[in-house]
């Protein structure tokens, strides 16, 4: 596989307008963790606006997120997952997951290779 998309390993959830609308009119982000507390952020009111609880910001991209985790500034693939490979086992754990990609750049990088040398 060649990654070549920037935020090609990035998890939708991570996403602003990657939004899961439940029967109730509350908001999801994971399409994994439905039931989880922490996945719901947010409900559309009656007037069809969109109410954002306390759990947005974990999970988009913004000053207080996963997204400015200082150990991803300095990896080159970093353009590839944008620090998203996987928002909610940080949110739970504050613990990163890279894309297995990331512990074989060597195999990547022939992948880029052979991809160039066919064109």
């Amino acid at each position: 596989m060649l990654y070549k998309d920037i935020g090609s390993t990035s998890c939708y959830a991570s996403r602003e307008n990657a939004l899961i609308i439940y029967p109730d009119m509350s908001i999801r982000k994971c399409s994994i963790a439905l039931d989880d507390e922490i996945n719901v952020v947010g409900y559309i009111n009656k007037d069809s606006k969109l109410i954002k609880n306390k759990n947005w910001d974990l999970w988009t991209i913004n000053k207080y997120s996963i997204h400015n985790k200082s150990e991803c500034q300095s990896c080159s693939f970093n353009a590839q997952c944008l620090s998203s490979a996987c928002p909610l086992k940080f949110i739970k754990n504050s613990e990163i997951i890279c894309p297995e990609v990331v512990y074989n750049l060597e195999n990547l990088s022939t992948n880029i290779i052979n991809y160039i040398e066919k064109i």
